[in-house]
């Protein structure tokens, strides 16, 4: 190499002089360098705070008064303080004295709106000076307003004892520049030379002593391939006279082999006669801590960015489905994937396994198996299971730089270049695979990307748990109503004072005494003396939170002993103090009595000869398991009565109270109307069955009473139509009634019974009818007259019969369709709990009939039934007219609605709001007891059972206060229908009430205790009508072919198929049409046939 010098003089004057301008560089170049290496980043949204627990920077938020609202934990360790030290402080305390002129500066900077990046001098606890680099932000309100700052602190303080000790002494900048890993280099341009300070060298892991020049093709082959030509543009500049300085980063090869980050700068210090650079010199600094920082920065923010993603697919719905695929989807876009996938069981040993969710881009390929719903476990499979579940929670990578290679048979099927998988595991069932698939190039699966999948499948695992507990609760809760539905037990419920706070009727009938008998009484007084102090100790017991089943004796009314099987549980308030005991109870006396005379035979047993000895073990041991037998079905049957009336009857009272509030609105349409009547129907009929299933003991003790009563039988029939016409067309079955004409008009029965007999005949063929029909058909069989003393009617014996194209049932099955409890499985869906039909029967029988049935199985069922009612000559009462109440006459009254359920307040509300009244409502006793005195209502109605205070009581205390004395009160319930005038009159109630509300009962009551008078609404005549024009005579014929299948659907079809003929039907098919949807057939028949004799008449004219 030729010597660049003339002598040694002359090098040692330009080393001197490079020195020189290498200090001025330094100065200039490198410390603008460091200051912005450790500018901190600011922090993207409130979200992300997790960062803050880990970043480096320290955070130190203060409001608009200076005062610290919030300091990090890397902040406090700055200053050798705990954040609670700096907490609600001024954060000057602080600062030395001479920042604070300058800290106010940089406030009002920061009122102006304006961000700062500057150093700041805080002082430490031990009082040394601690040097920052702070990023001040201010922080506004809605309205604008200052409302205080947001700063970052970087710990800057070795890099400025680094700039004190620079500035020192010439000597020292070589040691500094070394220390700081600042290299110095010249660039020959003329020769394609550079020359390398050793700190250079020693930065990339080179022997300084090997090195001290290169050609400036060597400096390019260093430069990694991504970065050569970017570095090549910027240093062509050098050969432009203009050409005053340049920087780049870019990465080095190091020794080892791999690369490292550094940052050049250069400038001009030679130049030809032409100007151009020939000679230039600069620095290369080492920033890969600062681009690691940056990468890792940028990483954990494209972490919580994609976690929050994901954390609203998961949190965005209750649907499992939905949230699999929600998941699936951000996946595919966080990590530009073609494929994600859910596969469950991650089981090697389970037989087959299936595909929960797939999610694949449109246009890639998709998973094989995405349709099938069950996939057999080849051995292939088996062992990526074991793969997954022997790495625990830890991805597993298959593809390029990986150590799993997936099998070639697995990549050819799914056409798989690169994949990332693990097993996930939800707290409920087996483990999952989630899975995410490369299908067009061998990807490298990053560090970060692998934390990444890891937390999103620890995160779906939770999501998953969630769910899928969520959804075996909903399948739990079904389950146990329909058992709920079907208990035959006692229920009673007692304070922690051994008051009666509860029974159903079942407690009752077990013991004899009547309800109000029972309630508000001592359970001691209903058992034996002998048996108390039993009872006091499982009181304790209970106090404890343990549950009891037990046998216990209880006094019956007529004096004799009644055994029950008790099942206790305590009862606790919000407090978790003792508040009670809930108990199921089931009569077992007769077991008891069996038990009883098996201990007597067997002690007469005892003293005959031992030859019969083992004759006596046998009969004694087929005696007790028939005892148990019976045991056991006699709990099976218990179960029914679980459903307690109160909580059935709460939601029809909000049912039934908005029909009654829809049916008096005057501005709904016809159909809305008998829509509505449609709903009212419906729920009394739900009311009539719920307190019928509550009876079904009495029916099986022969102790149901009927209640007779002349009813009007044709639009009886009607009503029946409406309410399974409804269920029919949900399923597309058509439904034909056949009423023959000679039906008597009116017939005394039970209305209520005939109903539930009927719609349980009708429910179930609709229920197990998939497709075509469902036929019933009523006719006379005989009838004749009957002289009663001086009364003469006409007896009819009329057959009901319903028909269906069902599924039918085996022959081996028909006698068990009768027996309580019991389904017949060959039907395609199962559903209720198997008493409508052994009901029904029982009440057929009970009104002098019995139940037949004939059926085929695949090709549907009969079922009929004959019985003989009486009819009158005394016309059946009509509805009465429909009066509409607007308002009442006279001053304005205020009414205290007081109900916990809001439900039952809002019906009243909207009910009463309309007529006038100054209403006020209560949720509790307390709050009615405090409404009371302040509005001084004239009427309250009452709630008898609310939490905290029963509605009793509430009303004693009322009555008690001498400005209420004389206030009107109204009780009411969904439990007590049985209770008797002397005791709600007793708490100082002046009528009663039982829920579902009946508004008419309701109107009737506020009328005769408030001695107001209704307003009613004014109804219109009729409008005449202008003639109707008739359709041909062949349209005429269809619809009467329509009418006589009573096919509504299709009449409705052809009326807006006759609107399209002409103008002058379209009032005739409107007519028709509205007829149809509202399902009135003996008017629609009537107007049809009318129409025909018209026609006819017409055309022989």
């Amino acid at each position: 190499m030729n010597e660049p010098f003339d002598s040694e003089k002359e090098r040692n004057a330009r080393l001197k002089q490079i020195i020189g301008l290498g200090e001025k560089s330094i100065k200039k170049n490198y410390y603008p360098l460091l200051l912005k290496q450790f500018k901190e980043l600011k922090t993207s949204e409130e979200k992300y705070r997790r960062i803050v627990d880990t970043t480096n920077e320290g955070i130190w938020m203060i409001d608009e008064t200076d005062i610290t609202t919030y300091v990090n934990r890397r902040m406090a360790e700055m200053l050798g303080y705990r954040e609670v030290d700096l907490m609600n402080k001024r954060v000057t305390e602080f600062f030395f004295e001479e920042e604070i002129d300058d800290h106010k500066k940089k406030i009002e900077n920061r009122q102006k709106g304006l961000s700062e990046t500057y150093e700041r001098r805080c002082r430490h606890k031990n009082g040394q000076a601690v040097w920052t680099m702070v990023s001040a932000t201010p922080l506004f309100d809605e309205e604008n307003r200052y409302k205080g700052s947001f700063a970052m602190f970087t710990d800057i303080t070795e890099r400025k004892i680094t700039e004190m000790k620079l500035k020192k002494s010439e000597t020292h900048l070589r040691i500094t520049l070394d220390a700081a890993q600042v290299g110095i280099w010249e660039w020959d341009i003329k020769n394609k030379l550079l020359h390398c300070t050793p700190a250079f060298y020693k930065m990339l892991g080179y022997d300084p002593q090997t090195k001290s020049e290169m050609k400036f093709s060597e400096m390019l082959l260093m430069l990694h391939s991504a970065d050569r030509e970017h570095v090549k543009k910027v240093l062509e500049d050098v050969y432009s006279p203009d050409f005053t300085g340049f920087k780049y980063e870019a990465r080095f090869q190091q020794a080892s082999g791999t690369y490292r980050w550094l940052q050049s700068k250069g400038f001009a210090f030679e130049h030809d006669k032409n100007g151009i650079a020939t000679v230039v010199i600069g620095t290369m600094i080492d920033i890969q801590e600062r681009k690691t920082a940056e990468q890792e920065h940028l990483a954990t923010i494209h972490f919580f960015k994609s976690m929050d993603l994901v954390n609203q697919a998961i949190r965005g719905t209750n649907d499992l489905e939905q949230m699999m695929s929600d998941v699936l989807d951000t996946m595919l876009s966080i990590f530009d994937a073609e494929q994600a996938v859910l596969i469950y069981p991650c089981d090697p040993q389970t037989p087959s396994w299936q595909i929960p969710m797939e999610r694949a881009k449109p246009e890639f390929y998709g998973n094989v198996y995405k349709n099938k719903l069950v996939v057999p476990t080849s051995k292939m499979v088996a062992d990526i299971f074991k793969l997954l579940l022997d790495a625990g929670d830890e991805p597993v990578i298959s593809g390029p730089e990986a150590d799993y290679v997936l099998p070639e048979e697995f990549t050819k099927q799914h056409k798989v270049k690169s994949q990332i998988s693990m097993a996930i595991y939800p707290k409920v069932g087996k483990p999952w695979e989630l899975t995410i698939d490369q299908q067009t190039y061998e990807r490298v699966w990053t560090d970060q990307e692998k934390k990444l999948f890891h937390e999103i499948g620890r995160r779906l695992s939770d999501g998953l748990t969630t769910l899928l507990m969520y959804r075996n609760l909903q399948e739990s809760e079904a389950k146990y109503r329909r058992i709920v539905d079907t208990t035959n037990e006692g229920i009673w419920m007692i304070n922690e004072n051994n008051i009666t706070t509860f029974t159903n009727k079942r407690i009752t009938e077990m013991l004899g005494y009547r309800i109000e008998e029972v309630m508000n009484h001592p359970i001691t007084d209903f058992l034996f003396d002998d048996d108390l102090a039993d009872y006091q100790r499982r009181v304790e017991t209970r106090k404890s939170g343990i549950s009891e089943t037990y046998e216990r004796r209880y006094h019956h009314r007529n004096g004799q002993a009644i055994w029950l099987l008790v099942s206790a549980i305590p009862i606790f308030n919000a407090e978790k103090e003792f508040a009670g005991s809930l108990a199921m109870l089931t009569d077992i006396t007769q077991r008891k009595f069996a038990e009883e005379e098996l201990k007597k035979y067997h002690e007469h047993l005892e003293e005959l000869v031992a030859i019969r000895t083992k004759e006596l073990s046998e009969t004694n041991k087929q005696l007790q398991d028939a005892i148990e037998a019976a045991d056991a079905a006699n709990k099976a049957k218990s179960r029914f009565l679980a459903s307690m009336s109160h909580e059935l009857r709460t939601p029809l009272n909000a049912i039934l109270g908005y029909a009654q509030i829809f049916e008096r609105d005057t501005t709904l349409s016809e159909h809305q109307k008998n829509g509505i009547q449609i709903i009212k129907s419906s729920g009394e009929h739900l009311l009539t069955l719920i307190s019928d299933i509550l009876d079904l003991s009495r029916i099986e003790a022969n102790k149901i009473v009927l209640h007779p009563s002349t009813i009007d039988f044709v639009p009886f029939l009607d009503s029946i139509r409406d309410i399974i016409r409804i269920k029919a067309e949900a399923k597309q079955i058509s439904v034909n009634f056949l009423i023959e004409q000679d039906v008597p008009p009116g017939i005394i029965t039970d209305e209520t019974r005939l109903r539930q007999i009927l719609l349980n005949l009708l429910a179930n063929a609709v229920k197990f009818t998939e497709s075509g029909y469902v036929n019933f058909h009523v006719k006379v069989l005989s009838h004749h007259e009957k002289i009663t003393g001086r009364t003469k009617r006409n007896q009819y014996t009329i057959r009901f019969e319903v028909e269906d194209s069902g599924t039918g049932i085996h022959p081996d099955k028909l006698a068990k369709i009768f027996a309580p409890f019991e389904q017949v499985k060959d039907v395609t869906a199962s559903e209720g709990v198997g008493l409508g039909l052994p009901i029904s029967r029982q009440l057929v029988q009970k009104m002098g009939g019995d139940i037949f049935v004939e059926s085929e199985l695949g090709k549907g069922s009969r079922f009929w039934f004959d019985l003989t009612f009486s009819t009158t000559s005394v016309p059946v009462p009509g509805k009465p007219a429909e009066k509409i109440i607007t308002g009442y006459k006279g001053k304005r009254r205020k009414i205290l609605i007081v109900d916990d359920r809001q439900s039952n307040r809002q019906i009243l509300k909207e009910w009463f709001s309309k007529l006038g009244f100054d209403l006020s409502e209560a949720n509790n006793g307390t709050q009615a007891i405090t409404l009371a005195q302040q509005t001084k209502p004239d009427i309250i109605l009452l709630d008898l059972l609310m939490p905290d205070m029963s509605g009793f009581d509430t009303a004693m205390i009322i009555r008690g206060i001498p400005e209420l004395s004389k206030v009107v009160m109204i009780a009411m319930s969904a439990s007590m229908t049985d209770i008797i005038d002397e005791q709600y009159r007793k708490a100082g109630f002046d009528g009663f009430l039982s829920k579902p509300i009946d508004l008419d009962k309701l109107s009737e009551t506020i009328k005769e205790n408030l001695h107001i008078n209704w307003i009613y609404k004014k109804k219109t005549g009729p409008q005449i009508s202008e003639p109707v024009i008739l359709p041909p005579i062949e349209e005429l014929n269809i619809l009467h072919e329509f009418i006589q299948r009573g096919d509504m659907l299709q009449l409705s079809k052809r009326a807006q198929f006759i609107e399209t003929l002409g103008a002058q039907y379209i009032p005739f098919a409107r007519t028709l049409k509205l007829l149809a949807d509202t399902f009135q057939e003996r008017r629609i028949e009537a107007m049809i046939e009318d129409a025909l004799k018209k026609q006819k008449n017409q055309n022989e004219k």
